[in-house]
């Protein structure tokens, strides 16, 4: 997974913000990034930082894709990859929903 780019990632989104937030929800993509690993490197990456006291509100996005064979829905990712493989055919499938991080500001 790319737990830790899901971090940076959500940092960097931090760093750009004027006014630095108290909580925020997160829905992180099952292809971005497993929800506690990524909890728990954010809490330590900014740990004695100005961001230390961000709370997270992680929402897990189920991977969800269509083939080009019929077959359409949500799939579990098992490894670290780029790309979803149809379990029907095989074929690499377009992804629908799952591989992206949406952050919001709760407060």
């Amino acid at each position: 997974m790319h737990d830790i780019g899901a971090v940076q990632h959500i940092i960097e989104q931090l760093k750009g913000m004027k006014k630095k937030p108290g909580k925020l929800r997160i829905e992180l993509g099952l292809m971005k990034g497993e929800p506690e690993r990524v909890s728990q490197l954010f809490n330590e990456m900014v740990r004695g930082t100005e961001l230390e006291s961000v709370e997270l509100d992680i929402v897990p996005v189920p991977v969800e894709i269509r083939c080009e064979c019929g077959f359409s829905g949500k799939i579990e990712i098992k490894e670290h990859v780029h790309f979803a493989r149809c379990p029907e055919c095989g074929r690499i499938a377009e992804i629908l929903n799952g591989d992206s991080i949406n952050i919001k500001v709760m407060r």
